[in-house]
Parts: C-alpha cells; sequence; structure tokens
C-alpha cells in the first residue's frame, strides 16, 4: 500500500533577501537547496537592490504542487554604503 506524503515531505523553505544584492533561494523540508537565484543574473546589473521579483518567480516554479510553504525575508542594510570607514 501506498503512503501518502506527509505535511513534513511536502513543506519548503523559500528565502528572500533583500538589500544591496536581492536573491531567493528554495529548500525542501530536510534543508537541502533546491534552487537559489540572484537577481542580478536576470537584470544585468550589478548590485541589483530592487525586490527580487524575477528571482522569486524562477524559484516557485520548481515548487511542487500541493506543497506548503514557509516565507522567510532578510534585509541587509549597509548604513555605511558608499561611505569610507577611515579613522
Amino acid at each position: 500500500m501506498l503512503k501518502s506524503p506527509s505535511a513534513r515531505d511536502r513543506s519548503y523553505i523559500l528565502g528572500i533577501s533583500l538589500g544591496t544584492n536581492c536573491s531567493v533561494i528554495l529548500c525542501d523540508s530536510e534543508n537541502n537547496v533546491i534552487v537559489g537565484y540572484e537577481e542580478e543574473r536576470f537584470t544585468k546589473n550589478k548590485r541589483e537592490s530592487a525586490f527580487p521579483i524575477n528571482s522569486l518567480q524562477y524559484c516557485l516554479d520548481f515548487l511542487p504542487k500541493d506543497s506548503f510553504l514557509y516565507i522567510g525575508i532578510s534585509h541587509w542594510f549597509n548604513h555605511l554604503h558608499g561611505k569610507s570607514l577611515g579613522r
């Protein structure tokens, strides 16, 4: 008899990193990386800081149907961007 997958078997984690280099990563419930992409790969703009919509769509295309998704968002803020740390 086939056993249906549990919710844990069908759960995924989507990580979105915002800031100077925006990116998205998709992991399974065992913390294995399924796919990850930086937005600058799509826009060709180095250090892209716009919301990573292209990376998000690319990673979501790998998400199996009928799966649970947990989302984590981080924002990296560099308050010294463009400023010297001179003493």
